[in-house]
């Protein structure tokens, strides 16, 4: 199933094919399967913790730029479902953000799309790999 939604003032393209989720821009994408996550346009990576949960941030080298306009039936705030996944879209004065809430199978809780950074949110048991390779990272759960 192939959509577009909006990211500031175009759209970004989401694909999801069985358990696999993309979202694409003109100069990025990130790919969400359930043990892996790709993201393309990286800069730098940080990984911190709490008592809980696992935060990783991955910085971009440019911020996202959209693909189109569009017009969209996302409303800003409310759940979009696609696939197993679901998207919420949020508008602030300071930048725009996707949610992605992953399905119950992933090993991973959620991940937050910005401008110019991607934070991913898991289990502080889980351990993270990752391998960095021309501006791409993939990042393995276990």
């Amino acid at each position: 199933m192939r959509q577009t939604v909006p990211w500031h003032n175009g759209s970004l393209e989401v694909l999801v094919t069985e358990s696999v989720l993309v979202l694409r821009g003109s100069n990025f994408f990130i790919e969400v399967r359930p043990r892996s996550v790709i993201i393309s346009n990286v800069k730098d990576l940080r990984i911190g913790e709490d008592t809980k949960k696992k935060y990783i941030y991955i910085y971009l080298i440019e911020p996202i730029k959209p693909l189109t306009s569009v017009h969209s039936k996302i409303v800003p705030g409310k759940p979009f479902n696609v696939g197993d996944y679901q998207l919420r879209y949020t508008i602030t004065n300071y930048d725009h953000y996707y949610t992605i809430i992953t399905p119950g199978y992933t090993l991973y809780d959620y991940i937050v799309v910005s401008s110019d950074e991607i934070g991913i949110v898991t289990s502080r048991k889980r351990e993270v790999y990752y391998e960095v390779s021309d501006h791409m990272i993939t990042l393995y759960f276990v």
